[in-house]
Parts: structure tokens; sequence; C-alpha cells
């Protein structure tokens, strides 16, 4: 594949600093990325068998459809899945707890399992602000 040269020299009237104009050109090459695995998953739906891979201008329209629109979603971290499966596990814990608030082990059932939830939340936006 290709390289694509940006060109973001014209935008120093717009007051963007080097570190502005350096994650500008990311993230239109992570956008370019996305447009065109996206063009190419659109194409092999639509291709027939026996004829050769071809993404048209329609395919790169489609995607960039898809993707102003939020359609296309990134693939879920593994560690994203443990961190909810956590949130789960302690919603769960809080409902025990809550439901024997009045049991020694209620209030602290209760307790933990809000801990365990909000931190596997708190960890979980954290790693999708990253990725």
């Amino acid at each position: 594949m290709s390289r694509v040269k940006i060109d973001t020299e014209y935008m120093n009237g717009e007051g963007l600093t080097q570190g502005a104009q350096k994650e500008l050109e990311r993230k239109i090459e992570d956008y370019i990325v996305v447009i065109v695995s996206q063009a190419g998953l659109s194409e092999s739906r639509n291709r027939k068998d026996g004829i050769s891979p071809e993404i048209t201008a329609s395919h790169i329209a489609e995607a960039d459809w898809m993707c102003r629109r939020g359609l296309i979603r990134k693939k879920i971290s593994k560690k994203s899945i443990w961190l909810r499966i956590s949130q789960l596990i302690g919603s769960t814990v809080i409902g025990v707890g809550a439901s024997n608030i009045k049991e020694t082990y209620g209030v602290a059932l209760t307790i933990i399992g809000f801990m365990v939830a909000v931190l596997a939340y708190v960890f979980e936006l954290e790693d999708n602000r990253d990725s």
C-alpha cells in the first residue's frame, strides 16, 4: 500500500501548533486506513465469484458515509471485554449486598461491588480513550 503525503502547511494561518499538525496528520492517516479497509469489505460483499477485486469511487463514498455516521465500530479489545465482565460482576455483587443489607456482610458486599464496578468502568474509559 502506498503512503499518502498530507500537506497541512496551509493551516498555519489557523493557529495550529506543530503538535496539532502532527496529531491532525495522524488522524487523517487513520481515517484513510479505515475508509480503505471498509471500502474493501464493501467491495468483497458485492463481488461475484470469479471477478477480480476492484474498489470503485462508490465503494469509497459508501465507506465515508458509514464512517461519518458512526456505523463502523472499532474492534473491542480483550482487555475491554474483561473490564465489562468485571463491571457485571461488580453490579451483581452490589445487588446481592443490597438484598442482604441488614446482614453483616451486606454492607461490605455493596461497597466492594461498587468499588469493582466503578474502577472497571474508569479503566475501560481510559482504555478506550487511548485507542
